[in-house]
């Protein structure tokens, strides 16, 4: 099969977002080039609201589940910086050069295609 077929097929199949890195890996391949996206969760940053939550006393993770609408109780993985960084090193050592075309989702669980 052909590089435009796979494309097409993956396009017709409701890539949803992910044909760019598919595509993109399938005209890269033959330079050796991976290609790969990763989606990570809730990261524990200020943009999350962090300072907030510390200025409020409230736990972290409670103004993004107000934000969401989720009740409060709602289990919500969140994840130091640290651990989307150490995904993304591995993503670019040598070791995973049998990966490419995927988007990844980093997210504890949160959310599952």
């Amino acid at each position: 099969m052909s590089n435009d077929a796979l494309r097409d097929a993956d396009l017709r199949s409701g890539g949803r977002g992910h044909t760019s890195v598919n595509s993109t890996a399938l005209e890269l391949a033959k330079y050796n080039i991976t290609v790969n996206a990763y989606a990570p969760g809730l990261i524990y940053t200020n943009m999350i609201g962090h300072d907030e939550e510390v200025r409020l006393g409230l736990k972290p993770g409670a103004l993004m589940k107000q934000t969401l609408g989720l009740p409060e109780d709602t289990p919500l993985p969140m994840a130091e910086p640290d651990v989307i960084a150490s995904f993304v090193s591995y993503l670019v050592k040598p070791e995973s050069h049998f990966i490419t075309g995927q988007t990844i989702n980093v997210n504890g669980g949160g959310y599952r295609e």
